[in-house]
Protein backbone atom coordinates (compact mmCIF):
# COMPACT_ATOMS: atom_id res chain seq x y z
CA UNK A 1 0.00 0.00 0.00
CA UNK A 2 1.36 3.51 -0.96
CA UNK A 3 1.56 6.14 1.80
CA UNK A 4 -1.06 8.85 1.04
CA UNK A 5 0.58 12.19 -0.42
CA UNK A 6 1.36 14.99 2.80
CA UNK A 7 -1.05 16.99 0.68
CA UNK A 8 -3.93 14.45 1.56
CA UNK A 9 -2.93 13.89 4.80
CA UNK A 10 -3.12 17.82 5.63
CA UNK A 11 -6.65 17.97 4.27
CA UNK A 12 -7.57 14.96 6.38
CA UNK A 13 -5.56 16.84 9.80
CA UNK A 14 -7.99 19.98 8.94
CA UNK A 15 -10.76 17.43 8.29
CA UNK A 16 -10.76 16.47 11.58
CA UNK A 17 -9.92 19.89 13.35
CA UNK A 18 -13.00 21.36 11.67
CA UNK A 19 -14.89 17.98 12.94
CA UNK A 20 -13.46 18.57 16.26
CA UNK A 21 -14.45 22.46 16.39
CA UNK A 22 -17.90 21.99 15.36
CA UNK A 23 -17.92 19.19 18.19
CA UNK A 24 -17.23 22.49 20.39
CA UNK A 25 -13.55 20.86 21.18
CA UNK A 26 -10.86 23.35 21.24
CA UNK A 27 -7.61 22.36 18.63
CA UNK A 28 -4.70 23.14 20.92
CA UNK A 29 -2.48 21.61 18.37
CA UNK A 30 -1.85 19.30 15.49
CA UNK A 31 0.56 17.00 14.50
CA UNK A 32 1.08 14.51 11.21
CA UNK A 33 3.16 11.33 10.66
CA UNK A 34 3.48 10.10 7.40
CA UNK A 35 4.48 6.52 7.36
CA UNK A 36 4.68 3.69 5.05
CA UNK A 37 1.55 1.32 7.00
CA UNK A 38 -0.36 2.26 10.34
CA UNK A 39 1.63 0.82 13.38
CA UNK A 40 -0.80 -2.18 14.10
CA UNK A 41 -0.22 -1.34 18.41
CA UNK A 42 -0.35 2.38 18.53
CA UNK A 43 -1.47 3.65 14.78
CA UNK A 44 1.02 5.89 15.15
CA UNK A 45 4.92 4.94 15.61
CA UNK A 46 6.33 4.40 19.52
CA UNK A 47 8.56 7.61 19.26
CA UNK A 48 5.38 9.84 17.57
CA UNK A 49 3.21 8.30 20.55
CA UNK A 50 5.48 9.35 23.01
CA UNK A 51 6.28 12.67 21.68
CA UNK A 52 2.19 13.18 21.71
CA UNK A 53 1.92 12.23 24.89
CA UNK A 54 4.58 14.62 25.99
CA UNK A 55 3.16 17.09 24.13
CA UNK A 56 -0.37 16.66 25.41
CA UNK A 57 1.32 17.20 28.88
CA UNK A 58 2.86 20.05 27.88
CA UNK A 59 -0.52 22.10 26.55
CA UNK A 60 -2.78 20.37 29.39
CA UNK A 61 -4.50 18.68 26.95
CA UNK A 62 -7.23 16.44 27.80
CA UNK A 63 -7.93 14.56 24.82
CA UNK A 64 -6.53 13.47 21.67
CA UNK A 65 -8.46 12.65 18.18
CA UNK A 66 -6.95 10.49 15.27
CA UNK A 67 -8.22 10.62 11.47
CA UNK A 68 -9.37 7.21 11.52
CA UNK A 69 -11.08 4.49 13.63
CA UNK A 70 -8.83 2.68 16.39
CA UNK A 71 -9.47 -0.81 17.24
CA UNK A 72 -9.81 -1.81 20.19
CA UNK A 73 -6.88 -3.11 20.86
CA UNK A 74 -5.19 -0.20 19.50
CA UNK A 75 -7.13 2.37 21.82
CA UNK A 76 -6.26 0.16 24.45
CA UNK A 77 -2.43 0.38 24.01
CA UNK A 78 -2.48 4.11 23.79
CA UNK A 79 -4.61 4.43 26.82
CA UNK A 80 -2.05 2.18 28.68
CA UNK A 81 0.61 4.51 27.85
CA UNK A 82 -1.18 7.59 29.09
CA UNK A 83 -4.06 6.98 31.63
CA UNK A 84 -5.57 9.93 32.24
CA UNK A 85 -5.83 11.21 28.34
CA UNK A 86 -8.90 10.53 26.34
CA UNK A 87 -8.77 9.54 22.72
CA UNK A 88 -11.42 10.39 20.11
CA UNK A 89 -11.61 8.46 16.73
CA UNK A 90 -12.75 11.13 13.70
CA UNK A 91 -16.18 8.53 13.64
CA UNK A 92 -16.65 9.57 17.07
CA UNK A 93 -16.62 13.15 17.15
CA UNK A 94 -18.74 12.95 13.58
CA UNK A 95 -21.47 10.77 16.40
CA UNK A 96 -21.00 13.71 19.15
CA UNK A 97 -21.59 16.29 16.50
CA UNK A 98 -25.18 14.75 15.47
CA UNK A 99 -25.99 14.26 19.15
CA UNK A 100 -25.74 17.89 19.87
CA UNK A 101 -27.99 18.66 17.19
CA UNK A 102 -30.27 16.09 17.44
CA UNK A 103 -33.86 17.96 18.19
CA UNK A 104 -36.15 14.84 17.71
CA UNK A 105 -37.01 12.01 19.98
CA UNK A 106 -36.29 9.55 16.97
CA UNK A 107 -33.18 11.40 15.78
CA UNK A 108 -31.90 11.12 19.44
CA UNK A 109 -32.67 7.50 19.13
CA UNK A 110 -30.73 6.72 16.00
CA UNK A 111 -27.97 8.46 17.18
CA UNK A 112 -27.46 6.47 20.74
CA UNK A 113 -27.97 3.43 18.73
CA UNK A 114 -24.90 4.51 16.59
CA UNK A 115 -23.40 5.60 18.93
CA UNK A 116 -23.47 1.94 20.64
CA UNK A 117 -22.62 0.04 17.62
Amino acid sequence: MKPEKPRRCGDRLRELGELARTAGVAVVDRVLQVRDRIDPRFVVGRGKLDELLLRSAELDARRSSFDRELTPSQATAIADQHRPQRHRPQPQLILDIFAQHAESSDGKLQVELAQLK
